[in-house]
């Protein structure tokens, strides 16, 4: 790996960690690699602002309530949206069994805030417990082509910094992660870890390389490379295989991660599959995803441990929408627009604007495949045949693309 390959070091303050208490901690090299996800855990609320997206506010979901795997309720989230149309604002309610009600005070809330261009720049999250509020607060900045370059988090008890920075070519992006532990009034721990991502065309990594040390040396540090993966994708940006790798001190490769993801169009299907060998052991872990349209929008998440084992419901989530409105295509206008001109042919996309306006493109289930500021002409190229969403600013279209 050459030199210019890795990150240049953050220099004085990391994290929010002040000179005097990085002095007073040893820096440990991070080997997180990719999120796992335990069997135990039920999927976060999933964000639906690249789903099911209508024109006018009146055709965006209002509200999800999530129910067990035995329909028995859980938890209720209440959606807000901004002018454009994004997420301003999901607040959540637990179900009361006691009462056979939603409680009348939320217990969390995520609040989103965007830049003129579109971009989430800022995540608050509250949890409330026994009247104490915790907050987490993550903030993005971007550059010039609209592209992550760096994530701040920040909570009572640790502090992340993300960088990201990008080759001349485009098709390499560099990443380094900061992370501190705050215990007892100082911080006591904190890791680095680097890694290097090859992109294709869209933006997609379809190569990792994750790098750690032994011996911390400030900027004259050694990293080497413990682990990688593989990423392949289809047309529409979607994860179809991901091959992760970890190796020993003898580069010898001990454990491996592979996924496999399937797409039913018709009904709406989503299908991981996750296979982990740990030392010769092997695991197996599937999640499968069955949307259904209507209101509500109805999504039901199972999972199942081995090949054979039958798929067994976690959660049901419901998504409702105001009254009167429609999660079909009748409130949709044709594709003739003041501001957004569409074409189509060969399995190409061609969007035409008048002014500098946030574009997303969906597929018929809420799959999105293209999600950008377009001022002037933008190109989608490798469409599957069918029919396509197109969000300009406030205004909803419908193409057919052959």
């Amino acid at each position: 790996m050459k030199k210019h390959y890795i990150l240049a070091l953050m220099a004085s303050v990391v994290c929010g960690m002040s000179v005097q208490a990085q002095e007073s901690v040893q820096p440990v090299q991070s080997q997180k690699g990719r999120s796992q996800i335990e069997r135990s855990e039920i999927p976060p609320l999933v964000q639906k602002t690249g789903s099911l997206l209508r024109s006018g506010a009146t055709n965006l979901a209002d509200s999800l309530i999530r129910a067990d795997g035995n329909g028995v309720n859980m938890y209720k989230f209440v959606f807000e949206y901004t002018e454009n149309g994004q997420e301003s604002c999901v607040s959540g309610y637990e179900w009361d069994a006691a009462t056979s009600s939603w409680a009348s005070e939320k217990f969390n809330s995520y609040t989103y805030t965007y830049d003129e261009n579109g971009n989430q720049i800022r995540i608050v999250y509250e949890e409330i417990e026994d009247g104490q509020v915790s907050t987490e607060t993550t903030t993005n900045s971007y550059d010039d082509q609209g592209r992550l370059t760096s994530t701040y988090f920040v909570s009572d008890r640790k502090h992340t910094l993300e960088t990201y920075a990008y080759g001349d070519d485009g098709n390499e992006c560099y990443y380094e992660e900061r992370d501190s532990t705050f215990v007892d009034g100082q911080f006591k721990k904190w890791s680095i870890g680097q890694e290097v991502h090859t992109l294709d065309d869209a933006g997609n990594a379809t190569k990792i390389i994750y790098l750690t040390f032994d011996e911390w040396k400030d900027k004259e540090t050694d990293w080497y490379q413990y682990a990688g993966e593989e990423i392949t994708y289809d047309s529409l940006g979607r994860m179809l295989t991901s091959h992760y790798y970890r190796m020993n001190d003898e580069h010898v490769v001990t454990y491996t991660e592979d996924i496999t993801c399937t797409y039913v169009e018709e009904p709406s299907v989503y299908t991981y599959e996750q296979v982990k060998t740990d030392e010769g052991d092997i695991s197996y872990y599937a999640i499968k995803y069955e949307i259904t349209d209507g209101n509500p929008q109805i999504e039901i998440m199972s999972c199942k441990y081995a090949e054979g084992d039958a798929w067994t419901v976690v959660c049901r989530d419901a998504y409702y929408y105001p009254q009167g409105s429609s999660v079909a295509n009748e409130t949709i206008q044709e594709n003739v627009a003041p501001i957004c001109k569409l074409q189509s042919s060969n399995g190409t996309l061609i969007i035409t604007t008048s002014e500098a306006v946030p574009v997303q493109v969906y597929t018929m289930n809420g799959a999105c495949c293209y999600d950008a500021t377009v001022h002037g002409q933008a190109t989608i190229a490798n469409l599957p045949a069918g029919i396509y969403i197109v969000k300009c600013s406030q205004e909803t279209y419908k193409i057919k693309v052959k």
